[in-house]
């Protein structure tokens, strides 16, 4: 989207944000609970009351519409259609693909200002902050990167940044990553993920003293601190003792058919979280896509082209990348990426900086809203989109060289 007129972009979207008075989470699961859980949070920090939404799961399992889900109703399918309001009821589809599809064609396209009845998991992170600013006029994000190190034991060939693995190794000393912190909370509200982890977050040597400060200083603004690990590290006890008194959530990436060292400790990571009652999950991933970052050629495509790619483009929808160069932020990994390893030319186009923008223009650039109305990095990258299988490849192939034991 390309901006026209700063700070003002979402002023058409005030009155029927503001109209929105029912949210239905189709399908009743712990995942679906995780997203509901963030809506109702942020609500309530930014100074809403239950009764500013009407908040309902709908599930065709009559055995889960016989118990309430974060303390909220479960509906049948058939009660969802005969009570949906266009206007005032959105719908959060968190099904299958097709199954989203198939409910999205039903309900009607966008009957208020733009604003659709149905929203992908993708499209609701992004526009909830719209929602949450124009309702109780609070910034706020569903995630944010505070980038601390780019240092990772593995080498995987398809990594985003695998060209650490060569010459571009960076990692910030704590006091300058603590200072981005103070930055971001400088302008933003309340954020709900706070992620380590653009490399592997246990790489880090110094990381107690990040977590210690985030949940001190910024614990009551976080819903979740997030550090995300590869399955191979075992943390130290230091570690272990600031993520537990920092109800810190881990992220055990599975890539035990891939890399031996992984096979040999992830379990081991898993149990010495558990016994120390830590939050935990492991997540494997299906696939990962191949963005070509740096070697993809779309310079072909029109303007207009490349505008229509970045708005239905994933990679950038759910959160803020800061700390990779001095107060700019950006909305998309991919773009820092693409600067950082000198693929494309850094220009106001790819970031704000964060001391020169308002919360209004913070929040429209986050959201999509550029100069040119993409970004520049859109020319030399595939980018990621619901339903499109064609850059999918397998994860975590390991290049010629051995991971190493942190």
């Amino acid at each position: 989207m390309k901006w026209h007129a700063k700070e003002h972009e979402l002023d058409r979207l005030a009155k029927p944000c503001g109209g929105i008075r029912r949210v239905w989470f189709y399908g009743a699961t712990a995942f679906a609970a995780s997203v509901c859980e963030s809506f109702l949070w942020v609500v309530e920090k930014a100074g809403g009351t239950p009764e500013d939404f009407d908040v309902r799961f709908v599930d065709r399992d009559e055995a889960k519409q016989q118990a309430p889900l974060c303390g909220r109703p479960v509906f049948s399918p058939e009660t969802f259609w005969a009570e949906f309001a266009p206007g005032s009821d959105i719908a959060v589809l968190l099904v299958n693909e097709k199954s989203a599809l198939e409910i999205a064609a039903r309900l009607p396209g966008s009957p208020t200002d733009g604003i659709p009845c149905a929203f992908s998991i993708e499209e609701f992170t992004r526009f909830c902050p719209v929602l949450i600013w124009l309702r109780y006029q609070k910034l706020y994000f569903w995630g944010a990167d505070n980038f601390m190190s780019s240092h990772c034991n593995l080498r995987c060939e398809n990594c985003i940044i695998r060209h650490t693995h060569r010459q571009n190794k960076r990692k910030l000393p704590p006091e300058e990553v603590l200072r981005h912190l103070d930055e971001i909370f400088e302008k933003v509200d309340f954020v709900g993920e706070l992620i380590y982890g653009i490399a592997d977050g246990l790489a880090y040597d110094r990381l107690p003293e990040l977590l210690d400060y985030a949940a001190s200083h910024y614990g009551g603004r976080i819903q979740k601190i997030t550090l995300i690990t590869n399955g191979t590290i075992m943390p130290k006890p230091d570690v272990l003792d600031a993520m537990k008194r920092n109800d810190v959530y881990v992220v055990v990436d599975d890539y035990r058919a891939e890399v031996p060292l992984c096979r040999q400790n992830y379990e081991r990571v898993l149990a010495v979280l558990r016994d120390h009652g830590i939050r935990h999950e492991g997540r494997r991933y299906s696939f990962w896509y191949d963005y070509r970052l740096g070697t993809a050629n779309r310079s072909f495509l029109s303007e207009e082209d490349l505008i229509e790619s970045f708005d239905s483009c994933i990679c950038g929808s759910q959160q803020i990348y800061y700390g990779w160069a001095g107060h700019k932020v950006y909305r998309c990994l991919l773009s820092a990426l693409a600067v950082e390893f000198g693929f494309i030319a850094e220009t106001p186009n790819e970031y704000v900086n964060l001391n020169e923008v308002s919360k209004a223009e913070l929040l429209e650039f986050v959201i999509g809203y550029t100069l040119k109305g993409h970004l520049d990095a859109c020319a030399v990258c595939t980018g990621a989109y619901l339903g499109c299988t064609d850059n999918q490849i397998p994860v975590a192939v390991q290049a010629t060289g051995k991971e190493q034991a942190l």
